[in-house]
């Protein structure tokens, strides 16, 4: 599919997608019985992992087509893995995993980054750690480094679920290859 096909479906149902969550959010706002309140949050849920999966799909295209441009914003580091975490946290629960984090950042938890980008990489993370792991934990670490001119974020997810495929791992270091390419012409 080409980009342009992508970003005009995007168009079509990016509308409802806000308009279902917004009305979630408005639900929970009201007094609802317990259960009804469950399944408002999993309407909810559902609809902004959703929209996620629709954002990363337009990355992705925009990559592929050589139209991706990053940006450069500040946004809390601290406050998007907790977020990540607690997207997950329900189903984590179910399969009887912990979710735990550590972030390491000398100082201010506030960035210059698209912080966009990096929280569907960390939802993807979190997401495949959780989908591979049953009755043991999670852990997502954060640190990060100093430079003269910039700083870098170190994140890694560690869990005891089935190991990605070599092939898979190999893919995604070509892909970033190709990313960082694209950034540097």
């Amino acid at each position: 599919m080409n980009s342009q096909f992508l970003e005009e479906i995007s168009n079509d149902v990016q509308p409802a997608l806000d308009a279902i969550v917004g009305l979630a959010d408005l639900l929970l706002d009201m007094q609802l019985p317990e259960e009804q309140r469950s399944y408002v949050e999993a309407i909810q849920r559902s609809g902004q992992d959703l929209a996620h999966t629709l954002s990363s799909v337009l990355d992705f295209a925009r990559l592929q087509s050589g139209n991706f441009v990053p940006g450069f914003y500040p946004f809390n580091l601290r406050v998007a893995i907790e977020e990540t975490l607690e997207r997950f946290a329900s189903e984590a629960r179910e399969r009887r995993t912990e979710l735990t984090h550590y972030l390491s950042t000398n100082g201010s938890d506030v960035f210059l980054a698209d912080g966009q980008r990096i929280g569907q990489i960390l939802t993807h993370l979190v997401g495949d750690a959780v989908n591979r792991t049953i009755g043991g934990e999670i852990y997502l670490e954060g640190h990060r480094y100093n430079e003269a001119d910039r700083c870098l974020i170190y994140l890694s997810v560690h869990d005891n679920g089935m190991a990605l495929p070599p092939g898979l791992i190999q893919e995604l270091n070509t892909s970033n290859s190709r990313k960082d390419q694209l950034e540097a012409a």
